[in-house]
């Protein structure tokens, strides 16, 4: 080969090589970027915001009207890193599913789980990791409609009932909430008892975590209580 195809060859080689490699910089630069699933920087997520889209989707599952999300396509992206805009504190009931009821696809939203949705160390500790390395902005804690965990504390606080196995270390956490609803003289009693064992734990978020609570101060992070009942579906706030 000549000296000059010689070094067209050359030339167009580093071409390809550097346009690969911009590429392949681009696509990092974006990755670091953190992109929610949504295509929106997760960090421009405010707390509003964050609540609004929440009870966006939640009208949709209430309407029926969920969105398509094409599962497969999000994986690749989802496999680099996660994003989610908002973090739910809920209960173990298989019937309540945040994901569900809120129209979010994998990746969107934080979850730990506990029986009775409370705030104990290893909850805690759960959502600082989303406050302080995913960059979430609202915490939710969702409470629903007939808990057998709340129920479980009434009947602990109420009657001295004997529970089997661990489970009297895990009421153990909801017995003040019951205790409290138990002194309130409301109708429903275990609506009461739900009501205030999401109230406690949205208070022991912000005041048991230096994490959350100075976020929460800096006007960051919110973090609030919600109510879902199992026959709607519907997620209303709890105040």
């Amino acid at each position: 080969m000549c000296s000059t195809c010689s070094s067209v060859s050359l030339s167009r080689r580093h071409l390809l090589i550097g346009s690969l490699a911009l590429a392949a910089a681009t696509a990092l630069s974006q990755n670091a970027i953190a992109l929610d699933t949504h295509g929106a920087p997760a960090i421009a997520v405010s707390p509003k915001e964050a609540w609004d889209r929440l009870m966006l989707g939640n009208q949709r599952f209430l309407d029926n009207t969920r969105r398509n999300v094409d599962f497969a396509a999000a994986r690749p992206t989802l496999a680099l890193g996660q994003h989610p805009f908002a973090a739910i504190l809920t209960c173990a009931d298989s019937r309540v599913v945040p994901e569900l009821a809120f129209d979010q696809a994998p990746g969107d939203l934080f979850v730990p789980r506990v029986a009775g949705n409370f705030a104990g160390d290893d909850e805690i500790a759960s959502l600082e990791y989303a406050v302080a390395s995913l960059n979430t902005r609202l915490i939710v804690v969702l409470g629903h409609s007939r808990c057998g965990a709340v129920d479980a504390a009434l009947a602990v606080a109420r009657d001295n009932a004997d529970l089997p196995g661990s489970l009297p270390k895990l009421i153990d956490n909801i017995v003040p909430a019951a205790n409290k609803a138990l002194l309130s003289g409301a109708d429903d009693v275990l609506a009461e008892a739900v009501n205030e064992n999401i109230r406690m734990t949205v208070s022991n978020l912000i005041t048991r975590s230096v994490v959350i609570g100075a976020a929460h101060r800096e006007g960051k992070l919110a973090v609030l209580g919600a109510h879902y009942d199992l026959a709607s579906g519907e997620v209303t706030p709890v105040s």
